[in-house]
């Protein structure tokens, strides 16, 4: 087929023809994306009742293993209502059960829409994808009758909250091909992920006690990569404590974890028997913990009284290497058992920074093992012997799961053209072409013969009406066609409320943008299901359980994803009735695939699950990428992926690139075969491609690449302007000094490249200051050249398979703090006077200064990144844009020794003459970790005006203060309209700070008589735990600062000498703000407005 290719334009809606005039959020999803952008020959469209109808604008994106289902399907298709208050679970019910009819016919995928889908628990089907679209929400009920009890685990033997069944999982799979708690499973892949969680980020287990014993189901072949987890309770990564069935050979490696009790954590008891054994662990950056290293011999309670005390667990060949800790309490606990020590362990390069503690810095007592290069230096137990170990084993060997399921994370687009082939199943059953059929494909769910929308079958996405019997519908009626070539249900925006329901075999389940499904409150709804066996009993009480809000059993095949859709189980009633325990049975989860296979779930959010998220149980070949899992850090029980019983992620057009013409040096063009890359944004229709290699490019960490960069740009500039050009930097260690980029062009990152910033000084230029600040911010001279530059470019897309950009910053930083430099510190990336600009779906780590750069530019964005620093590094802000318009900022996760995200516009005079303010910028779905400063900062340097900045849906963790305003007498200019909503602070110093006092002048010309304006400043929609002051507010006295409004705002401020709002020379009003504010904003009934027009970055159209 001749691929279809379309370039992306920035358009605002008063210019843009009516044609364009459907908005396209460039389909940058949080987590996973891709883009195949063409034809989509042989997809067939499932609806309902088997009629097919033309899609004019069918909008969805398909993840994971879920892009070649050859069935697809909308939740709406099957009643699903996305309003967060209808019930979902029929819809769900629906749509597996009807996918499932269809999924071995090529896979089937379910569509979750954007919107918020309220649901009791269900089941997925086998050869299936459920997908949640961007801003889909599947919220599990919280009505306890929609929420089935079912029997305990059978490698447990009863609950675990309580010693009967369970409650239902919210999503459930059992018996399942090719379909994350990880239970009794095997061959399982966790990726990409980020989890905040009130237990384990990571839980895996194997049963409890004598049940466990006797299911004899090990979970193993388990890999865990580029992990980033926040449990302040618990660990990131738990091996046990119901461990029955034993665990084997987990494999865990580039893992994040701040404010978390302890890394990796093994827990077990007498009377579990088995073993934990062959665990390996590579590459670990804490920050905050209590332990490193935790193992315990004592942990845990038992499912009744007839545990055999003489199954002695069994614990070896534990391997630890490359880790640093920063501010940690004890370096290890390890406790193994008496006369049955733990051996075997191996501790390798491990740097642990221990604060002044009362507790032994090891404690160690029944362990055996070595370790070499370890800081502080470890217990007697585990002495340093360099001469016997150079390093902890870690395998090199690929398991069976290590495949490229075409998971993709962080950012996907479109497939956008016609789909010539796919059937559109509705009820009715006529067939017709799709002409303009619109959705994201990825994995297998992009290619389901079958797809219906959850409204195709009576589905209500208002939040309200229950969808469970659209979703049993939906999933019923698309089993009947799964076989032949899959289905997927697609659940479109909206807020889903339902009951449990079941996937069905080939199946997707999508979540579109915007798509909620929401669990319903209703217990009736969460009908009461069997333990597991390998539990014996629940684990809330000793009978059986609720159903799980989605559930899946003996499938395969199966699909969970979409384009960041959320599932939202609404816990707070279930942790209120545990907590109180008022429960007879245990909680359901939000997703339990059980004696399923070939499972796949990725590009969604999961919010306030009632129990553990994600349960794969006595399942293999799981793969779980870049989804996000959010709760409460004291919320009950809420792990984040459990593994039981088994063995955000790559992006990957894989196959024929038809009417891709590939550059190589030289100007000869071939056709690529089997291509291999990631579309990201408008790099996936880019007409030339080349690789670095092709220009000499050397990927081993030592040879320096940076006349490889210069001459694969230069020569692809020369190209450029007919269809666009992309290099690609493949898997390796590409180290380099500065490059530049060209207009209508693309850096593609793969997986596993990693651009390595040289730390010889000498191949960093010097360059000019920037001319609204007049000298460099380091000291007065220049500034060194940033890593990557674009000047005065149109048309650039720095994106990727999540590669990453890595600053080597520490050089840097230690020469700053010792006064050694002459120029200003550069920046990983900056684009200077550009126009359409995309940075998306990378890591960028340890810069020697700031991160991203935009200055004088327009029309940016920054979509599904990750900026990694050590939070002490200096001036290491994520995102600045400076002096530029239009920007959107979304998706993305920052852990920074500055401000996240800092909005700037010039220095003094020099900005002031400049001119050029930061305007209509969108701050959106930001996670933040900055404990010395802000989240969002604007200022200090504003002097050519800051205005009309949009921030929302914003989470911030052990940071100094959430929104910012910093400035000073002598900036001038101005700072207003400024709307902030929807903000989640958790450990903060300050909730509101802004003040007319801050910074320095970048001489002694600065106009004493430019005082700065800050006015109309807005706040609503917050909520902050653990805070030691609501507010700082400091104006300028005779100027104050005016219009403020603070609106439903609740602070919980932990006992302070310091007074709870402290305000000068501020004026404005709040409303329903606790605790009561200062005199200054007095208690005003109001509300605090936020716009809602779309800003120009927001219409982003399409031109063939």
């Amino acid at each position: 087929m001749e691929a279809v290719c379309f370039r992306y334009i920035f358009l605002t809606m008063e210019h843009s023809p009516p044609i364009f005039h459907v908005l396209m959020t460039l389909v940058l999803w949080t987590v996973v994306t891709t883009a195949f952008i063409g034809t989509a020959e042989g997809h067939r469209h499932y609806r309902r009742g088997g009629s097919e109808t033309e899609l004019e604008a069918f909008h969805y994106a398909g993840a994971g293993a879920g892009g070649c289902r050859a069935h697809v399907a909308s939740l709406t298709d099957f009643g699903g209502v996305g309003d967060g208050v209808t019930s979902n679970t029929a819809a769900f019910a629906a749509a597996v059960a009807n996918l499932s009819k269809v999924a071995y016919d090529g896979g089937a995928m379910l569509v979750v829409p954007a919107g918020r889908w309220l649901t009791g628990p269900f089941s997925l089907t086998s050869h299936f994808t459920l997908f949640l679209d961007h801003d889909a929400v599947i919220l599990a009920t919280q009505d306890i009758n929609e929420w089935p009890i079912i029997d305990p685990l059978p490698s447990y033997g009863r609950g675990r909250d309580s010693a009967g069944g369970r409650y239902s999982n919210l999503i459930m799979g059992y018996n399942l091909t090719d379909v994350v708690i990880t239970d009794s499973s095997s061959n399982v892949r966790i990726e990409d992920c980020y989890i905040v969680s009130g237990d384990d980020c990571i839980a895996i287990k194997s049963g409890w006690d004598e049940y466990g014993i006797a299911f004899n189901m090990p979970s193993k072949h388990i890999v865990i990569r580029r992990l980033t987890c926040i449990s302040p309770t618990s660990a990131v990564i738990a091996l046990g404590s119901e461990m029955s069935g034993g665990i084997q050979d987990v494999r865990a490696e580039d893992i994040t974890a701040i404010n978390s009790e302890s890394g990796v954590r093994i827990k077990t008891t007498v009377g579990r028997g088995a073993y934990v054994k062959d665990i390996f662990v590579r590459g670990m950056n804490l920050y905050t913990m209590k332990w490193v290293f935790w193992m315990t011999g004592t942990y845990g309670q038992h499912p009744d009284d007839n545990f055999d005390p003489k199954a002695i667990p069994v614990v070896q060949n534990i391997s630890y290497s490359n880790v640093v800790a920063e501010n940690v309490t004890m370096a290890a606990k390890l406790e193994g058992i008496p006369g049955a020590p733990f051996t075997g362990i191996c501790i390798y390069n491990v740097t642990a920074e221990v604060v002044k503690s009362k507790k032994p810095i090891w404690n160690c007592t029944d362990v055996e093992g070595v370790s070499s290069h370890v800081t502080p230096t470890p217990c007697a137990q585990i002495p340093e012997s360099p001469d016997r170990i150079t390093h902890c084993p870690f395998p090199e060997d690929d398991l069976p799961v290590l495949m490229t399921l075409v998971l993709w994370t962080v950012v996907t687009t479109a497939f956008i053209g016609t789909a010539e082939g796919h059937r559109h199943y509705r009820r009715g059953g006529s067939e017709t072409e799709l002409e303009a059929f619109h959705y994201a494909a990825a994995g297998a769910g992009g290619c389901r013969a079958h797809v219906a929308s959850l409204t195709d079958f009576g589905g209500v996405g208002d939040g309200v009406t229950s969808n469970t019997a659209a979703f049993a519908a939906a999933v019923a009626n698309l089993s009947k066609v799964a076989y032949d070539g899959g289905a997927m249900l697609v659940v479109p925006a909206g807020r889903w409320l339902t009951g449990a329901f079941r996937l069905t075999r080939h199946f997707t389940l999508f979540l579109d943008h915007d798509a909620v499904i929401l669990a319903t409150q209703d217990i009736n709804e969460w009908p009461i299901i069997d333990p597991l066996p390998s539990y014996g009993r629940g684990r809330d009480s000793a009978g059986g359980r609720y159903s799980n809000l989605i559930m899946g059993y003996n499938l395969t095949d199966v699909v969970i994803t979409g384009n960041n859709g959320t599932i939202d189980g609404q816990g707070e009633t279930w942790w209120k009735m545990f907590r109180n325990k008022e429960l007879n049975y245990t909680r359901g989860f939000l997703i339990e695939l059980m004696y399923s296979i070939q499972v796949l779930i990725s590009n969604i959010t999961l919010v306030n699950s009632p129990s553990w998220n994600v349960h794969p149980v006595y399942s293999s070949h799981v793969i779980v990428s870049g989804i996000t899992i959010l709760a409460p850090v004291n919320s009950p029980n809420t792990d984040g992926i459990n593994p039981v019983l088994w063995t955000v992620v790559t992006a990957a057009f894989i196959g024929t690139a038809e009417g891709h013409r590939h550059y190589r040096r030289g100007g000869s063009e071939t056709e690529l075969e089997a291509f291999h890359y990631a579309a990201a944004g408008a790099g996936g229709c880019r007409a030339h491609v080349a690789s670095l290699t092709d220009f000499g490019g050397v990927g081993d960490g030592v040879t320096s690449n940076t006349a490889a960069f210069a001459a694969a740009v230069a020569n692809l500039s020369k190209v450029a302007y007919d269809g666009g050009a992309m290099l690609v930097v493949p898997a390796g260690r590409w180290l380099t000094g500065p490059f530049s980029l060209t207009s209508h062009f693309t850096l593609f990152l793969d997986h596993d490249a990693v651009i390595l910033a040289t730390q010889d000084i000498n191949e960093w230029p010097i360059i000019d200051p920037l001319p609204s600040y007049g000298r460099g911010r380091d000291s007065a001279g220049g500034r060194y050249s940033n890593l990557i530059m674009g000047y005065n470019l149109t048309d650039v897309v720095i994106t990727g398979n999540n590669g990453t950009i890595d600053g080597q910053g520490e050089t840097w930083w230690k020469m700053f703090r010792n006064k050694e430099l002459s120029y200003t510190r550069g920046y990983l990336i900056e684009f200077m006077y550009c126009i359409q600009v995309l940075i998306s779906n990378i890591t960028l780590v340890n810069s020697p200064s700031w991160n991203v750069h935009p200055v004088y530019s327009s029309h940016v964005i920054v979509s599904g990144i990750t900026i990694l620093a050590p939070v002490n590094s200096p001036n290491t802000d994520g995102i600045n844009p400076d002096s530029s318009s239009n920007v959107r900022i979304e998706d993305c996760y920052i852990v920074s020794g500055d401000d996240c995200i800092a909005i700037k516009s010039g220095w003094d005079e020099y900005g002031i003459a400049f001119n050029m303010p930061s305007k209509h910028i969108v701050i959106r779905r930001l996670t933040c970790i900055s404990p010395t400063s802000a989240v969002i900062a604007l200022g200090s340097e504003m002097s050519g005006g800051i205005q009309d900045v949009r921030a929302e849906d914003i989470t911030a963790i052990n940071s100094e203060s959430g929104v910012r305003i910093k400035t000073t007498i002598g900036r001038g200019a101005y700072v207003k309209d400024i709307f902030v909503r929807g903000m989640n602070l958790h450990t903060m110093k300050w909730v509101f700070w802004m003040t007319g006092t801050y910074g320095q002048h970048p001489d002694d010309n600065f106009d004493p008589k430019a005082i700065p304006v800050v006015r109309n400043i807005i706040y609503s929609n917050v909520v902050a735990e653990n805070v030691t002051m609501a507010a700082k507010l400091e104006g300028i006295p005779g100027a104050p600062f005016t219009g403020i409004c603070i609106y439903n705002v609740t602070a919980e401020v932990v006992k302070s000498k310091k007074p709870i709002w402290n305000c000068t020379d501020v004026e404005g009003v709040s409303s329903h703000v606790t605790p009561t504010p200062c005199a200054q904003i007095p208690e005003s009934p109001t509300h605090c407005p936020f716009p809602e027009d779309d800003l120009p970055v927001d219409c982003v159209g399409l031109e063939e």
